[in-house]
């Protein structure tokens, strides 16, 4: 659209430029509304994403730490 699709129309166009602005106006409120719902959609993954790392570190720590526990109790099995 031009810069001058916003000027005033002639009389014969009112209501059809009037219903266009308006179909204008949803428009860009629907573009933000869905703009503003990825950006919390984006958000909410990368906090999932956050949880899930910080879960499967924690996983791996404890497997670590009861590996070097149970270790000598292993090495003492053997024999």
């Amino acid at each position: 659209m031009d810069a001058t699709h916003f000027d005033r129309p002639e009389k014969h166009e009112t209501a059809c430029w009037y219903a266009q602005r308006e179909w204008m106006c949803l428009r860009h409120f629907v573009m933000f509304a869905y703009y503003v719902l990825g950006l919390a959609h984006s958000l909410y993954c990368v906090k999932h994403a956050w949880y899930v790392a910080r879960s499967i570190h924690e996983h791996h720590m404890m497997q670590l730490m009861y590996a070097h526990e149970h270790e000598s109790v292993y090495v003492l099995a053997q024999f």
